[in-house]
């Protein structure tokens, strides 16, 4: 093959990966530190935006971080006036809480027929990783282990947690019972706008008792270890709950606060043979977070003028506040994080980004305030942050006429990008073409060169 072939054929070949890459989807930094855990993944813990990752959907058991998804419900329960379940409600250990679970497993020593409140068994379920105080906790709020996990797989969704199931309301292994880091990362982001829940998981000790059944309190200290206080203690961590089982390894859920960046982050690592690997990780991901990412205010636009087959109109980004709750030991600080900021890596800056709007499907009678969609932030091609679109106008009823400029701007587009792909096959036909007659015409002139030079 002759060099000039070789050059046309590689501008085919380029022609064609600038058509086949024009149409990319959606990217996100991955994996830029080495970890002995098989998945990680670092959120903005106050918006959800993912910062970096590593097998981030990949299925993993979930052990004992199955937890703070029961311990969410629970809080839930008690803000809800109609649960008739508050902090302080007595609860009288069953049966089923004392031996349905695997006695060599965790658990806080609970007798059958003890009462303890509603309070020492969330005290118990996330810091002693207590078995016996989830089962407890799991029938107060829904009478029964199965219904309750119907409820843990419900909300989970609501959470945007779709990679996972809950067959149990502790983790102890179970062929069904499974989560994703960045669907943890999910369920974690919404415990953490809930004080009671941060107060307890940032305690390093706590008594429950004595009771009726026992003239001494069950004692327990917090297992996970990176607390102050902790084994593999680090300054920059609020909180955090451990799982393992061995078939599960070692998973960590880490809320931690950069306090000179002013960021707060959630890291989940998963499937970790020692829980000092994990613990290592964990500090590594933090470490370069801190050296490499910085918070930015985001650079909104105004109104957008938007479309849909109902009609138009306008929409702007949703300013909110969430939740900053800082603990040390159990004693909680409260300050606002707003939904415009954002952690971007220290190469690029919050006027760099451009963004795209994501409408909802089927939207038609929409009001003021209303969710329309995502509107989301690029830096290249890589997805950022996700911030929510609400309407600023009512939608414009569509006339006739506005249906049939809405149906040939449809039909405009479609056209466009036909045009486009049909113009780029004729440019690698006729190059095809140009190139194979080339080829034809040079092999023609050698063979009329040879039959001179032979004589024939």
């Amino acid at each position: 093959m002759s060099k000039k072939l070789l050059a046309v054929l590689v501008c085919v070949l380029y022609t064609l990966c600038f058509f086949s890459t024009a149409y990319a989807k959606d990217q996100q930094v991955v994996e830029p530190v080495s970890t002995y855990s098989d998945s990680y993944v670092v959120v903005n813990a106050y918006t959800g935006d993912v910062l970096f990752s590593k097998n981030a959907n990949t299925i993993h058991a979930p052990a004992s971080c199955t937890k703070i998804l029961t311990a969410l419900l629970v809080l839930e329960a008690c803000e809800d006036p109609d649960s008739g379940i508050t902090l302080d409600k007595t609860v009288t250990i069953s049966e089923n809480a004392v031996w349905s679970i695997d006695r060599s497993s965790s658990h806080i020593a609970l007798q059958e027929g003890e009462v303890v409140t509603v309070l020492d068994l969330l005290y118990g379920l996330l810091l002693a990783s207590a078995n016996d105080c989830a089962v407890a906790l799991a029938e107060t709020v829904s009478g029964s282990v199965e219904d309750f996990c119907q409820l843990m797989n419900s909300r989970a969704k609501e959470l945007g947690s779709t990679n996972s199931n809950f067959a149990n309301p502790h983790g102890l292994d179970d062929v069904t019972q499974q989560s994703t880091a960045a669907d943890l990362a999910k369920i974690m982001q919404c415990c953490l706008q809930n004080e009671t829940f941060v107060a307890i998981l940032s305690t390093n000790y706590y008594a429950v008792g004595p009771t009726n059944k026992s003239s001494e309190a069950h004692t327990f200290s917090n297992i996970y270890r990176m607390i102050p206080g902790g084994w593999y203690q680090h300054s920059d961590v609020i909180c955090g709950k451990s799982g393992y089982t061995p078939q599960a390894t070692n998973s960590l859920v880490t809320y931690a606060y950069l306090q000179e960046q002013q960021m707060g982050l959630i890291v989940v690592t998963m499937k970790c043979e020692s829980e000092k690997n994990a613990c290592a990780d964990t500090a590594n991901l933090l470490e370069y977070t801190e050296q490499n990412y910085h918070t930015e205010q985001l650079n909104l636009p105004g109104e957008l003028d938007l479309s849909v087959k109902a009609g138009n109109f306008t929409a702007v980004v949703a300013s909110s506040e969430s939740n900053c709750i800082l603990a040390n030991n159990g004693k909680t600080t409260v300050q606002k994080y707003s939904s415009n900021n954002v952690i971007l890596p220290n190469t690029v800056t919050a006027k760099s980004l451009t963004y795209k709007t994501q409408l909802q499907d089927g939207l038609k009678d929409i009001q003021v305030s209303n969710n329309v969609g995502e509107i989301c932030f690029y830096t290249g091609d890589i997805l950022v942050a996700k911030r929510t679109l609400v309407a600023a106008s009512p939608i414009l009823a569509a006339t006739s006429g506005s249906i049939q400029q809405g149906v040939f701007d449809i039909l405009s587009k479609s056209l466009w990008f036909v045009m486009k792909v049909l113009i780029g096959l004729i440019i690698v036909l006729s190059i095809v073409v140009l190139a194979i007659r080339r080829y034809n015409l040079n092999r023609r002139k050698r063979r009329r060169r040879r039959r001179r030079e032979t004589g024939g």
